[in-house]
């Protein structure tokens, strides 16, 4: 075979597993190497430094991690038993392993089909906690594909147009999930659906390498995985409660809700800890050219539920606040009932009765904008009526509250009473109760 010389530093990963390879008197600084054979049909014998490192090196054969001493290496590959001393290698190199480098070497097959090796660098940052990184890399005997991620029978995301011998990636919660492979363009499956489990008990990065030749019935999938750090993270709910107008909601200088309606109450999204600006502009206007209509900040603790409301002042302003939600547990057959005042109106009561029976449950007093009230209740369907404080005079209501037990339910006030456009909305969160 044609000799060819390599210059690339992580091609010594395929050859150092033992101090045999490197002086005594090496750095202790290192770095890590994992090496993936997706080569079919052909063993290899690999030398380092004169010496065979890595004998009998088997296709579909991916290794444990390897941490090796930051250094110069000269690398030889040959067919598995040749004799180094009567031929030329049929690759052969001399590269430098940086210290603090992890990257993964694959032997692989060309689109058109011819061997081939690859270099990728990991990526080991932090993930947020309870995600997993999938990184899908296209190193067959294949075109362009396209690949389906699934979870619970739904699509969840296609990576498009992945190409020999590119990558994608996504970062998506831990659980059971199928891959399908597709030509570019086309709904037709190539291969799988095939199952991946992302272990919830562990914080990984599982890169999965399509290896062989869909032709010649050679195709596998490989996986390699890498532990990871964790940032810890918070669920944030967000609500806007500004009667008339859409927004962009950005934060941190992105656009994170573009055309943002009125009583919208979003689904929980998982954020890193961390501090957040948050800037709300008219929808489609330019954020360079002037003040937002209502900007604010808030830090979100990791293992914070919190939830952030566009709303009104009892003047009528809009403004911005943050409320932490209280999720601790609560008792079997009980319900958690919070009010939160966030509407142009000025100090209330909040008053519940049965619905079935209409008996007189209690009443909230003195509630006043931004705050809030909260209680536990039996389950059951309720009627919540809204008066000026202090009064009998309702002026909303009766509002049809059904509560379900092992729920937390936040009542949020918005709107203008004297424009009519007060109105409630509701945010649910389930709970653990005790025995859970």
């Amino acid at each position: 075979m044609k000799k060819v010389k390599l210059l690339i530093f992580a091609l010594m990963a395929l050859f150092l597993t033992t101090a045999a390879w490197v002086a005594a008197d090496e750095e202790a600084d290192t770095g890590i190497v994992t090496v993936v054979h997706g080569v079919p049909g052909l063993t290899v014998d690999v030398y380092v430094n004169g010496g065979l490192a890595l004998p009998d090196f088997e296709p579909y054969t991916v290794t444990d991690p390897l941490t090796l001493p930051a250094g110069d290496y000269d690398i030889e590959i040959y067919p598995a038993g040749a004799d180094p001393s009567a031929s030329d290698p049929a690759i052969a190199g001399y590269t430098t392993l940086p210290a603090g480098a992890n990257a993964s070497i694959v032997a692989h097959l060309t689109e058109a089909g011819a061997p081939t090796l690859s270099v990728f660098v990991n990526d080991t940052s932090a993930i947020n906690e309870g995600d997993a990184r999938v990184v899908v890399r296209h190193t067959a005997a294949a075109p362009t594909v396209d690949v389906s991620l699934t979870y619970k029978s739904d699509e969840i995301g296609k990576i498009e147009g992945l190409s020999n011998p590119e990558e994608a990636q996504v970062e998506v919660g831990t659980g059971l999930y199928f891959a399908s492979i597709l030509p570019a363009g086309t709904d037709d499956v190539v291969a799988g659906p095939a199952r991946f489990w992302l272990n919830p008990k562990f914080d990984r990065s599982y890169i999965i390498y399509a290896v062989g030749s869909l032709a010649d019935g050679s195709f596998q999938l490989l996986v390699q995985t890498i532990d990871l750090d964790t940032i810890p993270v918070g669920d944030v709910t967000v609500i806007h409660g500004v009667p008339g107008l859409t927004v962009d909601v950005y934060v941190n200088g992105g656009l994170a809700l573009p055309n943002f309606e009125p009583y919208t109450v979003t689904d929980p999204l998982t954020l890193p800890e961390g501090n957040y600006d948050i800037e709300i502009y008219p929808a489609g206007a330019d954020p360079t050219a002037g003040p937002p209509a209502i900007a604010g900040s808030a830090f979100l603790p990791g293992g914070a539920n919190a939830s952030i409301v566009a709303h009104l002042t009892e003047a009528g302003a809009p403004t911005l606040s943050v409320f932490v939600n209280d999720v601790s547990e609560i008792d079997r057959g009980l319900s958690r009932l919070v009010v939160r005042h966030t509407a142009a109106a000025p100090t209330v009561d909040v008053s519940l009765f049965d619905r079935r029976t209409g008996d007189f449950v209690g009443t909230a007093e003195g509630l006043s904008n931004p705050n809030e009230v909260q209680l536990e209740v039996p389950r059951n369907r309720y009627l919540a009526t809204i008066q000026p404080a202090g009064t009998d005079t309702v002026v909303f209501g009766p509002a049809d509250l059904s509560l379900d037990p092992g729920f937390a339910y936040f009542v949020y006030a918005v709107g203008s009473l004297d424009d009519g456009s007060f109105t409630v909305l509701v945010q649910s969160i389930r709970l653990q109760s005790p025995l859970d």
